[in-house]
């Protein structure tokens, strides 16, 4: 064999074994965005009487978001973003990450000096909890309950 056919073993070899290491967390990605899909529909039901009265405005975007969980694994996959306008201020609902500590996923609500934190657990069913922040310099939030129309209305309410 010549340097470059052992060289060329040599990467599909280790392309096969990162492709390996990665399959789990691949696995966890496609999960991850499925929930994202239907916790992103129903933030967009819950403000539909918002939108509808016109007193916010609320757009969707994609983005790329990539993450390394480990040193030998790195994921990319496409996530929504909410932009929303309410009373001439913007908040954004943003995806954190996956591989967040503490949680089975995290995403945030942001807006001026307030945050809200937006976390997953899978355990025992899936379930989504919101922390509130009331300054961005927190490091405890000040309340955490689950995420429902009315947790996610007092939260926008910081935004009045």
């Amino acid at each position: 064999m010549s340097s470059m056919e052992n060289l060329a073993e040599a990467l599909r070899l280790k392309r096969e074994k990162d492709e390996a290491a990665s399959a789990p967390s691949n696995e966890q990605v496609q999960q991850w965005e499925q929930s994202l899909k239907t916790l992103f529909a129903q933030l967009e039901s819950w403000m539909s009487p918002l939108i509808e009265s016109g007193v916010a405005k609320v757009r969707r975007v994609t983005k790329t978001k990539s993450e390394n969980p480990s040193s030998d694994v790195f994921v990319s996959y496409e996530v929504p973003m909410l932009i929303i306008e309410i009373n001439h201020k913007t908040a954004v609902v943003d995806v954190i990450g996956l591989f967040v500590s503490n949680t089975d996923g995290r995403v945030g609500l942001i807006g001026d000096d307030k945050r809200f934190l937006i976390s997953r657990s899978l355990s025992p069913t899936e379930g989504w909890i919101i922390s509130t922040y009331l300054n961005t310099s927190d490091t405890a939030p000040s309340v955490e309950r689950p995420l429902s129309e009315e947790a996610l209305a007092e939260a926008l309410a910081n935004y009045l």
